[in-house]
């Protein structure tokens, strides 16, 4: 297995803050009870930003960051995310068309929670097999549209942002290794799906954390 490793890093937050106090307010609960259930304090919603320009807006800051990064050696784009706006042209696509960049593959992966660590993964394996030399992976949600605002189990949690890496192989001792399960018992403890031509979100907060806390670290 060669080893990969990361060679720059870029996010990006929208301006509009949300506090546990505003919260608090809105649910009729108290800050504590949201901190100490989700170790929150502020979270971000966008305004009037679609999800793509959160995407482009993390890359910037990458490059920005990063002087001698050249997207034009980007040969491969993969985009985690549950919050896309179309299913096709994925967002991956988009963010080729605004830094174009001729020669590249595009996959979003649609994976919840674990989408961003699954977009490594694939990553990683298409730089084993040498398809790919650097490989751009972008976690974006822009969940603030979609979650049910009087829902404390997921009102307290979920907001808006994007964080990426840019990917190479690496001849230095740097390991890679993951294990990647799913479970079907917990199919139905997170969903996201279209009704009425809108999208929607339903979380069992308690069996989500149970599950986080219980089979997520070994």
């Amino acid at each position: 297995m060669k080893n990969i490793e990361i060679i720059a890093t870029g996010k990006y937050l929208p301006t509009t803050k949300i506090d546990n106090t505003y919260l608090a307010k809105q649910l009729n609960i108290t800050e504590d009870f949201i901190y100490k259930r989700t170790g929150i304090q502020t979270r971000h919603y966008s305004k009037d930003e679609n999800i793509e320009q959160l995407a482009i807006k993390c890359i910037e800051n990458l490059i920005e960051k990063n002087s001698q990064i050249n997207p034009q050696n980007i040969d491969m784009i993969i985009v985690a995310t549950t919050s896309t706006n179309m299913l096709m042209p994925g967002i991956s696509y988009k963010i080729q068309e605004h830094f174009n960049i001729e020669n590249c593959m595009c996959i979003d992966v649609l994976a919840g929670c674990a989408g961003f660590i699954n977009a490594i993964d694939i990553a990683q394996k298409y730089i084993e097999t040498t398809t790919a030399k650097k490989a751009l992976v972008v976690g974006i949600e822009q969940l603030s549209k979609y979650i049910n605002k009087a829902d404390t189990g997921t009102s307290i949690i979920l907001s808006d942002g994007a964080g990426a890496v840019l990917l190479e192989e690496t001849s230095e001792n740097k390991k890679y290794y993951s294990n990647i399960e799913t479970t079907i018992d917990e199919k139905d403890i997170l969903k996201t799906y279209m009704k009425d031509k809108k999208l929607k979100l339903e979380m069992n907060g308690k069996e989500v954390y149970k599950y986080a806390v219980t089979e997520t670290v070994k």
